[in-house]
Parts: structure tokens; C-alpha cells; sequence
């Protein structure tokens, strides 16, 4: 089939994956213009319309994810789509680099024991507390208030994963202000719990700093945006060979994920090779 004729077909493709949480989801793929939309989000410092975009085409799929399996998935799809490697430039250093696998970091993640939720009892209400589910934070009532799961009053339970932010507000609105002493107390403990990750760890032979997360900040997202915002001159690069080798529209190569056009896109250069060199069997003065 020609590529202009993909456009016809809606293909729906997922893998399993087992996060921190030890929980197994199914992760749907992502295509050329989702991550070509992310670099561009990352490139331009937008982090909060990255964390609505990523909602949107992943965690919409998978909800109910605390930041720590988020984080684990968006690096996943990374190792996958943009390669392994990150790339850091060495301090007082403008040439000299330092290259970083990042199936490191996954296999720290692997290592990591979330704590449990916790249930805080005030008044008429119980409030169960758990870990972020959100990546990005406005403010820091903002990452307070993300650590809600769910509230129950008179035995009615609403869940905060299923009802809108301004839903959520008007039940902040009614909780008893010792809560919020609790909540901070609660935040505390999950600090000290989790404590800081080191991703990578100092390297004093090439002056490279240690890099650590926390996990109830807005490090994580952008750490993220670190990773999504390298090499997109090289993306580019790439979607115009594709173009201009294999055939199609750039609209054809942004509907393809990017694997699947480096498959093809060796099958090219295969096919040019072996063209030469029949070539220069029937024409040995050919080179």
C-alpha cells in the first residue's frame, strides 16, 4: 500500500506495562505528531499545556495514576520513541558532553515502594490521602489539594478522580479547617517517605552535578521537559528524509510513529544498496 492510503485506516495499538505502583496498565502508542507536539511544548517552557496535552492522549486512556507512575510511563515512552541516551553538556564546557542512559533511571523507579493511602478522620468527614496524580502544580494549594483521593460525609463517598475541578473546590470549601493541618502533616510524612531520587548521580571526573526529585514539586514535569525538549532538529531531519525518500506527505510521516518509519526507512536505504549494486555488476566501471 502506498503511505498516502494509511489515512484510511484507524489503528488502535497498545502494550502492556508494569509500573511502580505494581500495577499493569496497557499504554496506548503514541504517534509522530503527539511527540513532535510535546517537544514543541517543552521547547517553548509551556509546561502546564504539556501536562494537559499528555492527559489527553495517555493518562486519559489509564486514569487514576499517582505523578510516580506517570513519571515512570512519560520516560518509558521516551527510552521508546526518542531513544535511550540523554545528552548533557559538561559545566564551564561548551563542546564536551556526557551522554546518560536513561534505562537507569527506569530501573531505580522499579526499586521504588510507594507508600499507602491514608484515611484522616475530622469531624463528620473521612478523607483518604494518597500520593499527586497530577504533574504539573500552579500553586502549592494546588499540590495540597492533589493529595485528596476521595471524601466521605454520612457514609456518602465522592470519589475527586471523577468530578471537575470546580466540583472539587466547593468540597474544599466545606472540610473543617483542622483538616488542613492534617493534610500538611500528611505532606510531611510522604516527603520524608519518599525522599529525593537521585536520576543521576554526581560524577566529579566530568563535573557533572547530582540530579534528584522530588516527587511533590513541579521537579518531576521538568525534569520531563528536559528529556522531551532534546533533539528535535534531529526529529525534523528525519521527517524530511522520510518525505523526500520514502514517499508521502508530511501529514502521512506525523500519523506513523516514529519506529515504524525508521523500519521503512531502512527497507529504503536497503533497497538503494542493493540497486548500486547490481549496478556494479553489470557495469564494473559503476562505483
Amino acid at each position: 500500500l502506498p503511505i498516502s492510503s494509511l489515512n484510511t485506516f484507524s489503528i488502535m495499538f497498545d502494550f502492556p506495562l508494569i509500573l511502580p505502583s505494581g500495577i499493569k496498565v496497557r499504554v496506548p502508542e503514541i504517534t509522530n505528531q503527539d511527540v513532535y507536539a510535546l517537544m514543541k511544548f517543552c521547547v517553548f517552557n509551556d509546561i502546564e499545556g504539556f501536562e494537559k496535552y499528555v492527559n489527553i492522549v495517555i493518562f486519559n486512556h489509564i486514569p487514576s495514576l499517582s505523578i510516580i507512575d506517570k513519571f515512570y510511563i512519560l520516560l518509558f515512552l521516551r527510552v521508546i520513541y526518542l531513544g535511550e541516551e540523554i545528552t548533557f553538556n559538561l559545566k564551564e564546557s561548551f563542546t564536551d558532553k556526557i551522554n546518560v542512559s536513561l534505562n537507569l533511571i527506569l530501573e531505580k523507579f522499579e526499586q521504588l515502594t510507594p507508600p499507602s493511602n491514608e484515611v484522616i478522620i475530622v469531624d463528620r468527614f473521612s478523607i483518604e490521602v494518597s500520593i499527586p496524580t497530577q504533574l504539573y502544580f500552579s500553586t502549592i494549594d494546588d499540590l495540597y489539594f492533589s493529595l485528596i483521593r476521595s471524601v466521605t460525609f454520612d457514609g456518602i463517598k465522592i470519589d475527586f478522580d471523577s468530578i471537575t475541578e470546580m466540583e472539587k473546590q466547593k468540597i474544599y470549601e466545606l472540610l473543617p479547617p483542622k483538616f488542613i493541618r492534617e493534610l500538611q502533616r500528611f505532606y510531611t510524612s510522604l516527603i520524608n517517605t519518599l525522599g529525593h531520587l537521585v536520576v543521576f548521580e554526581e560524577n566529579k571526573t566530568f563535573n557533572v552535578d547530582e540530579i534528584s526529585i522530588n516527587f511533590l514539586s513541579n521537579q518531576p514535569c521538568y525534569f520531563i521537559k528536559q528529556l522531551y525538549s532534546q533533539d528535535i532538529n534531529s526529529f525534523l531531519e528525519f521527517m524530511y528524509q522520510f518525505v523526500n525518500k520514502v514517499g508521502g506527505s508530511f501529514n502521512d510521516f506525523l500519523k506513523l510513529n516514529i519506529n515504524d518509519c525508521k523500519i521503512m526507512f531502512n527497507f529504503y536505504v536497503e533497497e538503494i544498496k542493493k540497486q548500486n549494486d547490481e549496478l556494479k555488476k553489470q557495469n564494473p566501471k559503476f562505483k
